[in-house]
């Protein structure tokens, strides 16, 4: 993140935002700032970005999981406000768009849909250039959901944020996370009557 923030800063807000939210590339992709409530802090799935060939498509959700309200941090809040302002800067070299491009949080370079497969291969380099071991964007959405099951936040809430349609998807696919609390509940009776 600090390498994205200091190299490619226009993309820094998108993957703070993965991190953050867990939510999906094409969820990010296809957000627009109407579905953003920096006020009330929060963001609104309503829908998602997907490539079909060379084309950008705005489809429905997934599920209806996937159509969900994600409460969002104040530092992800000030992210966002510092992405919009620099998008503000942006918007006088961007070409004409679509009506429905004008709203989008993160388009292309030039204002239009993000293509999927570019983002992917712009996330590549950003993680090449940092030293890092190959990683993909999904995995932002798995570290999402692991950070989030480690610091104790119970499992419905962790699969209401990813958009899961059931918390028993989201304890299959987080388990290795909870063998650390299995292991720490593995008191012994003095620790257990300590209280």
């Amino acid at each position: 993140m600090d390498h994205c923030k200091k190299t490619h800063p226009r993309w820094y807000a998108l993957f703070y935002l993965a991190l953050t939210t867990g939510m999906r590339r094409g969820e990010l992709l296809g957000l627009r700032w109407q579905d953003l409530g920096l006020e009330s802090g929060e963001v609104r799935i309503r829908q998602s970005l997907v490539q079909s060939g060379s084309r950008a498509v705005l489809n429905e959700p997934k599920t209806s999981a996937s159509r969900r309200r994600i409460l969002l941090s104040a530092d992800t809040i000030d992210v966002l406000r510092a992405h919009q302002t620099r998008q503000g800067q942006e918007l006088s070299r961007w070409k004409a768009r679509s009506p429905i491009e004008m709203d989008l949080v993160f388009p292309s370079t030039v204002g239009r849909f993000q293509l999927p497969s570019i983002l992917v291969k712009i996330f590549h380099r950003l993680v090449r250039e940092a030293g890092l071991p190959d990683i993909r964007i999904h995995d932002l959405r798995h570290t999402c959901a692991s950070l989030l099951v480690r610091q104790g936040v119970p499992i419905k809430a962790v699969a209401e944020r990813l958009g899961h349609q059931d918390a028993s998807l989201t304890m299959r696919v987080y388990t290795h996370v909870y063998d650390d609390q299995r292991r720490a509940a593995a008191l012994s009776l003095d620790d257990l009557l300590s209280l």
